[in-house]
C-alpha cells in the first residue's frame, strides 16, 4: 500500500524532467541565436530559430525572434510574415507588436507602421524601445520630403599646349547641388563654365533612382550658344550588382555638337578586390561624329576605406568630340578623396591628356562637398 503511491510520486518526478531539461534547452538556443545576431552571424542564428520554431510552432516569442533575424538578413515580407503569425498566436504583446511596426517601417509601409506603434503608445506609453521607433519613423518621414541632400564646388586651372606651339590656361568652375526626392531617389544639378578663349557655360541634371542591387539614372545637358561643347544631350543608364562585388555599368549618350551628332554606349564592369580596392573597366564606343564608328577604354582603381582618406589612378584611350569634331583622347589621372569631418570631403585631381592632332593638357582641380544630414 505504501510502495505504490511511493511509485507514483517518483514516476511524476521522472516525468517532469525531461519537460525542464527540454524547457531549459530552448531558453540555452535562444540565447545562442541572439549572441549570433549580435555578432553578425546571421545565417547561424536563423538555422538556430528556424529550428526551434519547426519544433515549437505556437511559440509566439520564437516566431518574433525569427522575424528579427529574417529582416537583418533584408528578407523583410518573410519577416513581415512571421511577425503577423506571432501576433496572431499572442496578439498582446507590445514586443510583437513593437517588431511589427519596425518590420513595416522597414518595408516603407510608413502608415502601417504609424498604426502599430500608436496602438503600442496607447497602451504603453513609456514601454521599452518605443522611443527608438518614434524616432526612427520621424527620420523615414523626412526622408519622404524634398530636401538639400549634397553640395559641391570645383576649380580647374590647366595648360594646354597646341601643335603649333602656343599655350593656353584655361579655367573651369564647377557648382553642384544635390536634392533627395525620396528615400531611393536624387535629382542633381549642376552648372560648368569652362573659360578657353571663347567660354562655355554648361548646364546639366542628373536624376538617380537605386533599385535592389544598383541604381538608374536619367541625364540632360545644355551648353547656350555653345562654342566648344556639346549644344545638348540626353543620356540614360544602370548599375547592376550581378555577383558579390561585382557590378555591371551600361550607359547610352546622345549628343549634337556644331554641325555633327554622336551616340555613345559604354558598357563596363565594376569590380571588389577586397581590401578596400575597386576596380573599373569600361568600353566606350562612339557613332557618328565624322566617322561610322570608333572604340575607346576606360579604366580606374580606387582605394576607399570607409572614414579614411582614398586614393585613385586611372587610364584611359576613347574618342574625344568637340566642336572640331572627333579625335582620339589619352589621358592619365590620378587624385585623393579626404573626409574633413562628418559631412565634408575634399578631393585633389592631377591630370594629363593628348588630343590627337590638337594638343595636349595638364590640369588639376580642387573640389569641396559637403553632405547634408548623413556622415561621409
Amino acid at each position: 500500500m505504501i510502495i505504490r503511491p511511493f511509485i507514483r510520486i517518483l514516476l511524476i518526478i521522472l516525468a517532469a524532467v525531461p519537460f525542464q531539461a527540454h524547457a531549459q534547452t530552448i531558453d540555452e538556443q535562444k540565447a545562442s541565436a541572439q549572441n549570433a545576431l549580435r555578432e553578425g552571424a546571421i545565417d547561424d542564428a536563423l538555422s538556430i530559430l528556424g529550428k526551434l520554431s519547426a519544433e515549437n510552432p505556437r511559440d509566439a516569442d520564437i516566431l518574433r525572434r525569427l522575424a528579427a533575424a529574417q529582416a537583418a538578413n533584408g528578407d523583410f515580407e518573410t519577416a513581415q510574415r512571421t511577425i503577423d503569425q506571432a501576433l496572431v498566436l499572442a496578439p498582446n504583446d507590445y514586443d510583437i507588436q513593437l517588431a511589427r511596426a519596425n518590420i513595416l517601417l522597414w518595408r516603407d509601409k510608413v502608415a502601417e507602421a504609424d498604426a502599430q506603434g500608436r496602438i503600442v503608445a496607447s497602451a504603453a506609453p513609456d514601454y521599452p524601445g518605443l522611443e527608438n521607433f518614434r524616432t526612427a519613423l520621424a527620420r523615414r518621414r523626412a526622408m519622404d520630403m524634398v530636401r538639400i541632400s549634397s553640395a559641391s564646388i570645383s576649380q580647374s586651372v590647366s595648360r594646354a599646349t597646341f601643335q603649333r606651339g602656343d599655350r593656353q590656361d584655361w579655367l573651369t568652375s564647377e557648382a553642384a547641388l544635390g536634392l533627395s526626392l525620396g528615400p531611393e531617389t536624387n535629382l542633381t544639378v549642376q552648372a560648368e563654365r569652362e573659360e578657353r578663349l571663347a567660354t562655355d557655360t554648361r548646364l546639366a541634371a542628373r536624376l538617380d533612382r537605386r533599385i535592389t542591387g544598383g541604381l538608374i539614372y536619367l541625364a540632360g545637358s545644355a551648353t547656350p550658344k555653345s562654342d566648344f561643347r556639346e549644344s545638348w544631350s540626353i543620356s540614360a543608364g544602370i548599375e547592376k550588382q550581378i555577383s558579390s562585388g561585382t557590378h555591371l555599368l551600361l550607359d547610352g549618350r546622345y549628343a549634337a555638337y556644331r554641325g555633327s551628332d554622336v551616340a555613345i554606349v559604354q558598357t563596363g564592369v565594376r569590380q571588389s578586390l577586397g581590401g578596400h580596392f575597386v576596380l573599373t573597366a569600361r568600353a566606350i564606343n562612339l557613332f557618328g561624329g565624322g566617322e561610322s564608328y570608333r572604340i575607346g577604354s576606360a579604366v580606374r582603381l580606387d582605394y576607399a576605406s570607409p572614414g579614411k582618406t582614398g586614393y585613385f589612378v586611372s587610364a584611359a584611350s576613347y574618342p574625344d568630340v568637340e566642336a572640331d569634331g572627333t579625335r582620339q583622347l589619352r589621358g592619365i589621372a590620378t587624385g585623393i578623396i579626404a573626409p574633413l569631418g562628418k559631412h565634408l570631403s575634399l578631393r585633389a585631381t592631377g591630370a594629363y591628356e593628348q588630343r590627337r592632332d590638337s594638343y595636349s593638357r595638364k590640369a588639376v582641380t580642387i573640389s569641396m562637398s559637403w553632405r547634408f544630414g548623413q556622415a561621409q
